[in-house]
């Protein structure tokens, strides 16, 4: 049996342990999700984007040992193993998340397996690495970072990881302001747009304080190096815009918000090796769409300082500076 036809009986399998659960939008990509009985129950869908358009692509997702898929753990688990071709990716990542993914690009059917218990971030944005090998061949690109706007006109906020993103998204939110993701979103750079991924935001535990309402109504908590991460669902829905200015974030500790022009390349680095880390085996197909990105809007530094209720005024200001 050829290594196609293994891929293609796993997708049939999972499809016929599961039932379908919801349809779910991921920028212009709409899926019909799919589950076993385990999985239904964790709510994870808590964290898609609900649709009534009609689906051109179906994920399965399940969890707990299935014995028709144990020949699809490698014999070597401690090390990843990647395909990819025309017709199929897939993926086995091993650790303390163990899991397997396969898409039938000409079916445009896929399927995640995880041996174990789905990790508490992975329900927090579910269908990623489906969604990324799904996309790969389109003008749209899964990006680390954050995007926050108004009236239709959105700052896109990069920046390594705890440079302080999620609390400007936030506050912002908290504020009124539109927002299009708070960890990971959807950039097309042809079109200057930026779309949401998932409805939910994360926060960590040094940042819960100033958002503790929204981390009493966290639907699950994650792991950060040891440290809780709390996973919301936002009351607001998230929404799509173009892409007014490119923002890197950092905060050097000193009062008040202050912003300044910047170049690409303040925070390219941090962008690819943040987005294409998650996706493994798409950095050649990701890569130019990112470096597109990087340049579809003027680029500003700003300093979010240290009191989040001064965020949303001081990224308003830089809103309003934008031609």
């Amino acid at each position: 049996m050829t290594r196609h036809n293994h891929l293609r009986n796993f997708i049939d399998h999972a499809f016929a342990r599961s039932t379908p659960l919801c349809r779910a939008r991921f920028g212009e990509l709409v899926v019909e999700v799919s589950t076993d009985e385990r999985t239904a129950e964790l709510g994870f869908q808590q964290a898609l984007l609900p649709t009534d358009a009609l689906a051109d692509t179906s994920f399965a997702v399940l969890s707990g040992e299935h014995e028709a898929f144990l020949p699809m753990v490698p014999e070597q688990s401690d090390t990843i193993h990647l395909f990819s071709d025309h017709d199929f990716y897939a993926y086995w990542r091993p650790g303390t998340e163990r899991q397997f993914i396969v898409l039938d690009r000409t079916q445009r059917r896929g399927a995640i397996w995880y041996p174990e218990a789905i990790p508490a971030g992975a329900l927090g944005q579910p269908c990623e690495p489906l969604v990324q090998a799904a996309i790969e061949t389109t003008e749209w690109v899964i990006a680390h970072g954050a995007a926050v706007g108004r009236n239709g006109r959105f700052l896109l906020l990069l920046g390594p990881g705890k440079a302080g993103k999620s609390t400007a998204t936030l506050a912002c939110i908290r504020a009124g302001w539109q927002y299009a993701g708070d960890d990971l979103v959807l950039l097309n750079p042809s079109k200057g747009m930026v779309a949401p991924l998932f409805s939910s935001a994360r926060v960590r535990h040094s940042g819960a304080g100033a958002f503790q309402t929204l981390v009493d109504d966290a639907f699950m908590v994650s792991d950060d190096e040891g440290a809780p991460r709390y996973e919301l669902r936002l009351a607001a829905p998230p929404s799509s815009g173009k892409v007014a200015a490119v923002v890197a974030v950092h905060r050097s500790g000193l009062p008040g918000v202050r912003y300044e022009r910047a170049r690409p390349l303040d925070f390219l680095g941090s962008l690819l090796r943040d987005s294409t880390a998650r996706a493994v085996g798409c950095a050649s197909s990701m890569t130019p769409k990112l470096l597109a990105a990087a340049r579809m809007a003027p680029a500003y530094a700003v300093d979010t300082g240290t009191d989040p209720a001064e965020i949303p005024a001081g990224l308003g200001r830089l809103l309003e500076a934008v031609p």
